[in-house]
């Protein structure tokens, strides 16, 4: 079925409503999911099985809940389920996840995939493809020097698994001759996105792009010929003890839909949904990307932070301010620097 935008901005509205707003005792312990008494959230009897509801008969109750649902990291999952905080729940569509991305028991799934590889500015760099730096090395030629732009590795996980796939296959040294063409490193993976869409610089290896190219013309993504590239599903879940079950099971259904799978920018997470045109399944680049590599080294924190200060010494302490903002340590309003 097609999604109304009468219910993608419900969706919106469950994303974003702060725990203050909703009145969660709970906040500051963990982020949970509010509640409604018209919606008990004790767990299923019995074998769990797929959704078979419509999304038209799940938005119908959650209208009644309100309600908000917040994503977390990716390695925070599998220690939840084993300590019994979240609500098991196979949305619509589970059955088409590939296995790799959901929990078998239905504790949490993967709703879209994220690739992070080269983005080319065609207006900046022309469109012969052989001059556009696609390849770790080809960030190493004199004639990018300060035209690179780079989500800082030491600010961002994904971007810092960036760095160590190309690092494990090509040393320090990279990363010293990298540091010497003088990228210009910023905070968000966003910046670059929006940098090059506006042509500030040509080329960046530390966003995501749209598969289709001529969504973003004169923005291209482009995946390397042999060299590494991150990729991985992100996972959501329902957290036990939720008080808006429904708007809860709303959302996780409305991602798994075909019609927004379809409509994903990159990878989908279902198998029944074609890869766009130009590319492979993202199980089909074997060597380059692992769709399940990032979450085992998100899991391993403390070589993950030695890592990532290993990094620092090149790249230097992050600097600026986040574009997006940054939440107080109570999460209960947004320090300044919001988007405009």
């Amino acid at each position: 079925m097609k999604i109304t935008s009468t219910f993608s901005i419900f969706v919106a509205i469950l994303t974003f409503v702060t725990s203050r707003k909703t009145g969660n005792k709970d906040n500051g312990k963990h982020l949970s999911l509010g509640g409604s008494k018209g919606c008990p959230s004790t767990l299923p009897s019995g074998p769990l099985v797929a959704d078979n509801h419509s999304l038209q008969e799940l938005y119908q109750a959650a209208l009644a809940e309100g309600g908000k649902l917040i994503l977390q990291t990716l390695q925070d999952f599998d220690r939840w389920k084993a300590q019994g905080v979240l609500h098991p729940y196979k949305p619509i569509g589970w059955d088409q996840v590939y296995p790799e991305f959901k929990d078998p028991d239905g504790y949490s799934t993967g709703v879209h995939i994220w690739a992070f590889s080269n983005n080319i500015n065609r207006d900046l760099l022309g469109n012969n493809e052989n001059n556009w730096p696609t390849e770790a090395s080809d960030y190493l030629d004199p004639k990018f020097k300060g035209k690179i732009i780079s989500t800082y590795p030491n600010d961002d996980d994904a971007v810092l698994f960036m760095y160590k796939l190309i690092i494990d296959k090509y040393g320090w040294n990279w990363l010293a001759k990298f540091v010497k063409n003088r990228p210009v490193f910023v905070r968000s993976t966003q910046v670059p996105a929006d940098s090059l869409r506006n042509g500030t610089f040509p080329a960046s290896f530390t966003t995501a792009g749209p598969l289709r190219p001529e969504v973003t013309r004169p923005v291209q993504f482009v995946l390397p010929q042999s060299d590494p590239f991150v990729t991985w599903a992100q996972r959501a879940a329902i957290l036990k003890g939720t008080r808006r079950l429904a708007a809860a099971k709303l959302y996780l259904s409305w991602w798994l839909d075909v019609d927004t799978q379809n409509d994903w920018f990159q990878w989908s997470v279902r198998k029944d949904v074609p890869v766009p045109k130009g590319f492979k399944s993202v199980f089909e680049y074997p060597g380059q990307t692992d769709p399940v590599a990032f979450e085992k080294f998100m899991a391993d924190r403390t070589a993950l932070e030695i890592f990532k200060n290993q990094v620092q010494l090149y790249v230097g302490e992050v600097q600026g301010i986040l574009p997006t903002g940054d939440l107080s340590i109570l999460q209960d309003k947004m320090l300044p620097a919001a988007f405009a």
